[in-house]
């Protein structure tokens, strides 16, 4: 969290619109990473390479086999999706551009949403988490890409895109041309 100012907008995207990952495995999936690397080879984290092989048999064993078991372990994810849209509603600022440093538009982002406690106690953790936390991504008038949020966004983008690619999603935008994404 810097000085930095730039525009924040917590709003939802349709899962068919998000960006395709650049370099999934990073992290906490270090077996994941190594079969995308065997995939994709030199450009594992290019998402053009990503978005062309997503929706191959190998990338969706990869997803199926690695992604899966660790995002069920905490609930299902469409329905954490759900509720955390849902819940981030309550905000003041929800789907507003807010100019200024992040803990500013985090600040605003919060005013009306209850405290961690109440939604922990209302949502259970994991959902709290993804109200207070949503993936971040990064837009600068022509592309948009993840700061995080990749690999449950895969995911549920897996699960939801072929039958519902307009299912809403919470995120985090920030950038210098967000006016220009989906209001």
């Amino acid at each position: 969290m810097s000085n930095h100012v730039t525009t924040y907008r917590f709003t939802t995207i349709a899962v068919g619109d998000l960006p395709y990952p650049q370099g999934l495995g990073k992290g906490d999936h270090p077996e994941l990473e190594f079969g995308m690397r065997r995939l994709l080879g030199h450009r594992w984290e290019d998402p053009a390479a990503n978005e062309r092989l997503f929706w191959t048999p190998r990338y969706q064993d990869l997803i199926r086999s690695h992604l899966k078991p660790y995002f069920d372990r905490r609930g299902d994810i469409v329905e954490v999706a759900t509720r955390a849209v849902n819940g981030a509603h309550a905000s003041h600022a929800f789907n507003r551009d807010i100019t200024g440093t992040y803990a500013e538009a985090f600040t605003q982002y919060r005013c009306g949403i209850p405290s961690l406690d109440e939604l922990i106690a209302a949502h259970g953790p994991v959902i709290a988490w993804w109200i207070l936390d949503p993936p971040r991504l990064f837009w600068n008038g022509r592309a948009m890409w993840f700061h995080d949020g990749r690999h449950r966004l895969s995911y549920l983008r897996s699960l939801m895109q072929p039958s519902d690619p307009g299912f809403p999603v919470l995120v985090e935008l920030s950038g210098s041309a967000i006016g220009a994404v989906a209001q």
